[in-house]
């Protein structure tokens, strides 16, 4: 997933978390006033009621309440002081004394106290839940039920205009959200873009205008490739001076890695070895035969050092040093010494020539030193 889509679904999904908890906090006050609307208004009608049966008799109820509740839609009840039901619009009058009493009942206890009373619960009588408000009246209570799904129509219509809100206000905050994330993604993947190309070589060209942390960044990424470019040539001015000074030694010097893998060889080497200029070089276990110095290249892969040991190879004789790195990996010296061999071997021969024909004078000059030390010498003879 791109930067921006990420941006895009965070403050989507913050957006749209805040808005359902808005929504949540918004449904319940709306309820709850709802709720106190419709009490109030449930009062009113019921006060109504009270004042418009006041000029009634009992007998004319029933008849009243059935008209009022044919126009209002609401359950109309009558209680007398002892909690009796003397008229209801749902009940005819003739079932009135199948009703519980409702002197216990919460609003109706209220009205009986003489204070406007409020209840929300499932009717017996109907098995509805209703909203009760009841009012004192001269007959002792008038009160009036709204079925729920009539209050429940009322929140519905309200919860639904708000829902409609709130998804309007996502949508527009989606809309904002995703301008606003690609702003911020497009400078981001612009360094990002630029980052890549210093790793590839290349000198990109980077916004150093802004004064943000984005603008900060990439003047530290110009910096950066500036003194990588400043570093890599000097690595590339020191590596070839090193690799002169390596390729115009006469003695022969291999590199290699940690598994035996030759990573460099310079040209004296190669001729040592009998390899050709552009001949590739096998592992360094390879090269050499000898068991002292398969044993000797082991020891100084392993981290130690080993000093001129002499390698027999047919025609020539070398002297094979290595040296371990600390980053892995080893360095010989191979130096050829078969011209000094060759140097001894002519110096023991005359030595041995010398001194085979130095042995027979010698032994007579010994013969006569010792006879002249044994014996006198003659006298002086002298001539008449």
């Amino acid at each position: 997933m791109t930067l921006t889509r990420r941006l895009l679904v965070s403050y989507t999904a913050l957006i749209a978390f805040t808005a359902v908890v808005l929504l949540a906090g918004a449904d319940r006050l709306l309820r709850g006033r709802l709720m106190e609307e419709a009490t109030s208004e449930l009062e009113r009608e019921a006060k109504f009621l009270e004042s418009s049966a006041r000029g009634v008799g009992r007998s004319g109820l029933d008849s009243l309440v059935r008209s009022l509740a044919a126009q209002t839609g609401r359950r109309l009840t009558i209680i007398n002081r002892a909690g009796e039901v003397i008229a209801d619009s749902d009940f005819p009058l003739g079932e009135l004394s199948t009703l519980e009493n409702h002197a216990t009942r919460p609003e109706v206890k209220a009205a009986l106290e003489g204070r406007t009373g409020t209840d929300f619960r499932r009717s017996v009588s109907t098995g509805r839940d209703e909203l009760k408000v009841a009012v004192p009246s001269t007959f002792g209570v008038v009160r009036i039920s709204a079925p729920l799904p009539q209050v429940d129509a009322v929140v519905a219509r309200a919860q639904g205009a708000v829902l409609l809100s709130g998804i309007a206000a996502v949508v527009l905050a989606a809309l904002l959200a995703w301008g606003f994330a690609d702003t911020v993604a497009r400078p981001l993947l612009k360094l990002r873009d630029g980052a890549a190309g210093i790793a590839r070589g290349e000198h990109p060209v980077l916004d150093t205008r802004g004064r943000d942390e984005v603008g900060q960044l990439a003047r530290a990424l110009r910096t950066l490739d500036e003194n990588l470019s400043g570093r890599l040539g000097e690595l590339e001015r020191e590596r070839a001076g090193m690799a002169a000074l390596i390729g115009s030694m006469i003695e022969g010097v291999i590199a290699c890695d940690e598994r035996g893998k030759i990573t460099q060889v310079n040209p004296a080497a190669r001729e040592l070895l009998g390899l050709a200029a552009d001949a590739p070089v096998p592992p360094i276990l390879e090269l050499f035969r000898q068991r002292n110095a398969r044993d000797a290249i082991d020891a100084t892969l392993g981290g130690a050092a080993t000093a001129d040991i002499e390698i027999d190879m047919g025609p020539r004789a070398v002297l094979l040093s290595g040296s371990s790195l600390e980053s892995g990996g080893a360095v010989f010296v191979v130096h050829d010494i078969t011209a000094l061999k060759h140097l001894e071997a002519v110096r023991r021969d005359f030595v041995a020539n010398v001194s085979h024909e130095l042995k027979t004078p010698l032994t007579v000059v010994r013969g006569y030193a010792e006879t002249l030390r044994k014996d006198d010498p003659p006298g002086e003879v002298r001539s008449g």
